[in-house]
C-alpha cells in the first residue's frame, strides 16, 4: 500500500479525509502547495478552484491479502498482534481516503484494540473528525469489532474509543 496520486479535482465541499500536504488549484493552472489538518486548510482557500494530492489507495488483490492477514489473528499468538494491526490500520486509511467512514472506523477500532501504537497522529484525529459522522452506526461498529475478536480467542478486552 502507498499514496496514489489523485488526477481529478475535488471541490472543496469534499475536503480530504487525512492530514497531510495538498495542492490546492488556481484556474488559470497554477497550484500551491497547502497542508490541511485538524479538519481545515490552512490558508484562505479564496482564489482557488479544487485540490488534488496523495490518497491511500489498495488494489483488490492487496485488500484481499491484508483481510487475510486480518482474519488470521489468534488470542494467544501475541507475536501476529503487530502484524495483524499494521493490517487493519492500511485498510482503515483506504476506506478513509474511498469515504467509507463506517469501514474505515471499524478497522480502526480493531487496530486501536490490540495495538494503540500502530496509530499516527493523523489516524487518531480521523477518529476524532469523524465520531458524529458514524455515531448512529456505532452499536453496528462496535459489535463487528466485539465479534471479530471473539471469533479469535477476546485477546485485549479494552474499551477502544473513537
Amino acid at each position: 500500500m502507498a499514496w496514489t496520486e489523485q488526477n481529478e479535482l475535488f471541490n472543496f465541499k469534499a475536503a480530504p479525509q487525512i492530514s497531510g500536504e495538498y495542492r490546492l488549484h488556481r484556474a488559470d493552472g497554477t497550484h500551491t502547495q497547502v497542508v490541511f489538518a485538524d479538519g481545515k486548510w490552512l490558508i484562505d482557500t479564496t482564489g482557488f478552484v479544487g485540490w488534488t494530492g496523495r490518497l491511500w489507495r489498495l488494489t483488490e488483490e492487496e485488500m484481499l491479502a491484508l483481510r487475510r492477514r486480518c482474519s488470521r489473528f489468534k488470542a494467544h499468538k501475541t507475536d501476529s498482534y503487530r502484524k495483524v494491526a499494521q493490517a487493519a490500520v492500511r485498510l482503515a486509511r483506504h476506506y478513509a481516503s474511498a469515504r467509507q467512514r463506517v469501514q474505515a472506523s471499524r478497522y480502526y477500532l480493531i487496530a486501536h484494540r490490540i495495538d494503540v501504537t500502530s496509530l499516527k497522529p493523523y489516524d487518531l484525529e480521523w477518529q476524532t473528525v469523524n465520531v458524529r459522522r458514524v455515531r448512529a452506526k456505532r452499536p453496528d461498529i462496535d459489535a463487528q469489532v466485539d465479534g471479530f475478536f471473539s471469533k479469535r480467542g477476546e485477546p485485549i478486552k479494552q474499551s477502544a474509543t473513537l
